[in-house]
């Protein structure tokens, strides 16, 4: 018999054997971000706070925020948390550890505040329609705000981002109905545009999220139709080296250190441990709710993966606390044509196999 989880004085109980710890933050989750020099993932919540939640399932910090909290990130030394705020479209700074309020980033967005945030040392990103921010983090000025010249116009309609892991460039996926994925150097503080993936729109729409592999050579982007995991060279420029059959809409992708495991959410209440070397899936397991968009998060020790899901409705408002230290292989294989084409763009598709092993 499944026993239920239960939300009292901060004790989380099990549901059952096997299945994930699930956390009540205690409001509906905008945005979840792991820290990487931590093991604790920090989450946004309608209710205008922000809380820490540990690998272990508590939530250790609450703070209130002014200005409806969304978009998160974390610096790269673990030293602050960045929270963009739609009211007042600037950025709050939190110092890490302790989550203590130290300054705010004025923006000059005036149509809402930032969809997306990404970080390198001395620098801060952060996408909205009304363009891109570059934000020195030593002393909270804004150096540029605008549309890159060179590319269309609505470049950061609803986008959200990615950069590459040496700091060059900055990679736009188009939420909106055309999921277009937009590149920038940004090596200086007058970034550029660099054009956009192989053919506008044939990623798919509804763009969920971006993820660059930790040595640059790829980006995985998941869309909300299509029902692929695309697989985007960075070199040259991002040309398509296949198309992964997911399942029913891929709302998450994430990426391990070493870049050899690919962590995949689908709206259908499940996940999906994938090898980037070849996208076998080789573990499916299931989640205790429907995925939200952009709902993963990989704790820094690798072993514990935070899923933002829906509880007994259509809004996110758990997290589940999920085991993938060492997931189980309980799928079979791959099923995938030659990539013979020049351009990189596969002939056939690529096949998650969803048949259990015998």
């Amino acid at each position: 018999m499944l026993k239920r989880f239960l939300w009292v004085c901060c004790v989380v109980v099990p549901v059952s054997a096997g299945a994930g710890v699930v956390v009540d933050p205690g409001g509906l989750v905008e945005s979840i971000v792991a820290d990487p020099t931590r093991n604790a993932f920090y989450a946004s919540l309608d209710t205008n706070e922000i809380v820490l939640v540990d690998t272990a399932g508590a939530v250790s910090q609450r703070v209130t925020v002014t200005g409806d909290p969304d978009a998160l990130a974390v610096a790269s030394d673990g030293s602050a948390l960045y929270v963009a705020l739609e009211d007042s479209h600037d950025v709050a700074v939190y110092t890490l550890p302790g989550l203590t309020f130290s300054t705010h980033y004025p923006l000059s967005a005036t149509a809402m505040g930032p969809t997306g945030l990404v970080e390198k040392p001395g620098r801060l990103y952060a996408v909205s329609d009304d363009g891109l921010s570059i934000v020195d983090t030593t002393t909270g000025t804004e150096l540029y705000f605008g549309q890159p010249p060179g590319g269309p116009a609505a470049l950061f309609y609803r986008s959200v981002a990615a950069l590459s892991p040496d700091g060059r460039r900055l990679f736009a996926l188009d939420t909106g109905i055309v999921a277009s994925l937009y590149v920038f150097d940004v090596s200086t503080d007058a970034p550029v545009y660099l054009g956009e993936d192989c053919c506008h729109g044939c990623i798919g729409s509804n763009g969920r999220q971006v993820t660059i592999s930790p040595d640059g050579s790829r980006a995985y982007v998941v869309t909300g139709s299509e029902y692929h995991l695309q697989v985007l060279a960075t070199t040259p420029l991002l040309h398509r080296e296949a198309a992964v059959l997911t399942g029913p809409y891929p709302n998450a992708v994430v990426v391990s250190a070493d870049g050899e495991r690919l962590f995949l959410g689908y709206q259908d209440d499940e996940f999906a441990v994938a090898r980037a070397s070849d996208w076998l899936a080789f573990h499916v397991g299931p989640l205790q709710g429907r995925l939200a968009h952009r709902g993963l998060a990989l704790s820094f020790d690798e072993a514990t993966l935070a899923a933002v899901i829906q509880d007994q409705g259509f809004e996110p408002n758990r997290i589940e606390l999920v085991d993938v230290a060492s997931p189980v292989a309980n799928r079979g294989g791959l099923r995938v044509r030659p990539l013979d084409a020049p351009t990189g763009v596969p002939v056939g598709w690529a096949y998650l196999d969803s048949t259990p092993n015998a």
